[in-house]
């Protein structure tokens, strides 16, 4: 699972339970170091370090990127390998991590902390940032094409509709460039900046329809002066005619899309998942009843990220702040 963290701000690194593989005893006095990559395996300039022995933690080392080497980072995958020696003993564990660009997280621990009153440190710090992960992960992909946090697209391929509509990731906040090329087939290298542009108001209007934001909620961008954006001829196997399908990465967007801020309803759900999540940790479930002499009870049940994205409370919130692109009975 890859951590959320923040470009610009201190990355907390993590390693935790190390034992001796042959006697299973912990780890607490191990040598452990870091290297942190880009996706691409390239080291970054400055990434290097140490996490040191967690006290009385039974295995746990942690350690801090510092912001002076994460500002000078983008948004991405990186990851982090962490070498462990000890006595004779060498490890090698790989930590990856997803960078977002600062207020395009949908919840971390310092927003949980706010929204729940409730501050924790240590390992259950660590536990809250994973669930945190998580939680962002699964909720933005449930609710995609509608986007819960700022992004900023730049030259992104997009598939010509056989339409006058063309529909991009929602809300859209503006267009700053609209590209066609045909053929293009997504590669933003052919393009002729000057001759490929198309000019709002004479050859695409963004259609706004959400009085309440100024935004193009449904994300629908009209074509004005052609009765579709594009197409390819495509003849189907064992048949004579032909029929008219998308043409292929030969539109290119650029501009403002997503909430101008993190989508508090969006935020507000993504919170409730990670409380339910967290209050049932160390049971693994949650408690249906429960005696106090004599100590008997019953549980309701496993809680992992996808349950706890899926209960009621949060998909009543993400349903009735219009995030969802499907009903929920």
């Amino acid at each position: 699972m890859a951590d959320t963290q923040t470009v610009g701000a201190d990355w907390t690194l993590q390693v935790s339970d190390l034992r001796d593989a042959a006697t299973g005893s912990y780890l607490n006095s191990a040598t452990v170091t870091y290297v942190l990559y880009t996706g691409a395996g390239a080291a970054v300039s400055g990434g290097t370090g140490t996490l040191t022995y967690v006290s009385a933690s039974n295995g746990t080392y942690r350690g801090t990127v510092e912001s002076t080497v994460t500002s000078t980072l983008t948004a991405g995958a990186y990851y982090a390998l962490v070498t462990v020696v000890q006595s004779g003993y060498d490890g090698l564990i790989r930590l990856d991590i997803n960078a977002v660009a600062p207020g395009e997280a949908l919840i971390d621990p310092q927003s949980w902390y706010e929204m729940t009153g409730v501050t924790v440190t240590g390992i259950d710090a660590t536990t809250i940032a994973r669930m945190c992960s998580a939680v962002s992960e699964l909720i933005a992909r449930k609710c995609y094409p509608v986007l819960l946090t700022p992004r900023t697209l730049t030259l992104w391929p997009v598939d010509a509709p056989v339409d006058r509509y063309l529909l991009l990731p929602r809300p859209v906040r503006s267009i700053s460039a609209l590209y066609y090329h045909g053929g293009a087939a997504g590669d933003s290298s052919v393009l002729d900046l000057t001759a490929d542009l198309l000019v709002a108001g004479t050859d695409y209007q963004l259609v706004l329809d959400d009085v309440l934001t100024g935004t193009a909620r449904a994300g629908k961008v009209l074509r004005l002066n052609n009765s579709v954006w594009g197409w390819n001829y495509l003849r189907p196997p064992q048949q004579l005619g032909y029929k008219l399908v998308p043409e292929p990465g030969a539109i290119f967007v650029s501009g403002a899309f997503g909430p101008a801020t993190v989508n508090p309803a969006a935020q507000s759900a993504a919170a409730v998942a990670v409380s339910l999540m967290y209050n049932r940790r160390k049971e693994g479930a949650a408690y249906g009843s429960e005696s106090w002499n004599g100590r008997s009870q019953s549980v309701a049940g496993p809680v992992s990220a996808e349950a706890a994205v899926n209960s009621p409370e949060v998909l009543g919130i993400l349903q009735s702040a219009g995030l969802l692109s499907y009903h929920v009975a």
